[in-house]
């Protein structure tokens, strides 16, 4: 937080003066610096130290495994993370468009993938305890709500970044980088609908399952491989969008194949994703007609907060949540305005809804 509030300050008045890169690059290094030399810091205060163990045979035989198929799964990641795309790109197109690609994949990294690491982060901890006491069992259950939790976040995000893709453009770049526009809205809407990855990744790597998750992310370089020379030479900068958008789409579907077909003790919710996909329809048609009406970068914006506001009552109402979901979030609940924090009472009410 320390180091995040000097960040911006910092960005701020280096803005407001107008610097040069090379100042933003060396307040960026300094920053990052002062970073580990706080963490450092507190480390010694606290007295946070690394234990050390000697590591049983039978850990040890299950642990190396673990680790060279995450070694694997990095350099995949490295590889596969729209490096095709951006590489013809580069050379059967002018910069102008590797430019726009390169724009849009940054923003995304900085909405999408800062969002699923979060959740992923938070939710493996909770998946490896959950393993070591039940089972397989154990994680199913919390699996289960994970995979409501990333599709609710996912489609919010999605619809959202749907429409406040141009705005957002428009007041960072200006009407010059109009063309990263539909790219970004491509690939926010892919990030939001493959959100869900990020909970499947995670029930792979705490069940001893690395190995499956590696075979899945080196078919996603043949597959970005194949869409890339057959749509990229073609198309340009939309096939190279395309490419992207077929191959998370056919990964996503190849890793839900996979566990359902390898881990016949895990149920997913489909049911309750159904009903998140409802919500999320029912509310892009509610604000279609104000599109219709004027579609313009206010009216986009305005739409985007009203999806938001209609999506999130809305998978209440339709029941997408059970009683143990909304009990966990009901100190955050309690957090909203009187009127607000009544109407999702009569909600939660309404919905009926018995414990899984």
């Amino acid at each position: 937080m320390i180091m995040s509030t000097a960040y911006t300050v910092g960005a701020g008045v280096l803005a407001l003066m107008h610097a040069s890169l090379d100042s933003f690059a060396l307040f960026f290094s300094a920053i990052s610096a002062a970073y580990m030399l706080l963490a450092r810091y507190f480390f010694r205060k606290e007295q946070i130290s690394p234990g050390a163990s000697d590591c049983t045979p039978d850990t040890l035989a299950r642990l190396k495994p673990h680790l060279l198929w995450t070694i694997v799964l990095v350099v995949v990641a490295a590889l596969s993370n729209k490096t095709m795309e951006t590489l013809l790109l580069s050379s059967l197109t002018g910069p102008a468009e590797v430019g726009y690609f390169s724009i849009a994949t940054a923003l995304t990294r900085g909405g999408v993938d800062l969002l699923s690491s979060a959740l992923t982060t938070l939710l493996m901890p909770l998946m490896s305890h959950a393993y070591g006491e039940g089972g397989i069992r154990k994680v199913d259950d919390i699996l289960s709500r994970a995979i409501r939790y990333f599709t609710f976040m996912g489609l919010l995000l999605a619809g959202v970044g749907l429409l406040w893709s141009e705005p957002g453009i428009l007041m960072m770049y200006g009407h010059k980088y109009e063309p990263v526009v539909n790219v970004l809205r491509v690939m926010t809407l892919i990030g939001g609908l493959t959100l869900t990855e990020g909970a499947f990744g995670a029930l792979l790597s705490t069940t001893d399952n690395q190995k499956l998750w590696a075979q899945i992310s080196i078919m996603s370089i043949f597959v970005s491989v194949v869409m890339s020379v057959s749509l990229v030479p073609l198309y340009g900068l939309p096939g190279a969008v395309a490419s992207h958008a077929i191959t998370r789409l056919a990964i996503m579907a190849l890793m839900v194949w996979r566990i359902r077909r390898t881990m016949h003790e895990i149920h997913l919710p489909i049911k309750a994703v159904t009903k998140l996909a409802l919500a999320a329809g029912l509310a892009g048609m509610a604000i279609a007609p104000l599109l219709l009406w004027q579609h313009s970068p206010v009216m986009e914006f305005v739409c985007g907060t009203l999806f938001a506001v209609i999506y999130i009552p809305m998978s209440i109402w339709l029941g997408a949540w059970t009683r143990a979901d909304l009990a966990d979030l009901q100190p955050l609940l309690n957090r909203l305005p009187g009127r607000a924090r009544a109407v999702v009472q009569r909600l939660t009410a309404a919905t009926g809804q018995q414990g899984s």
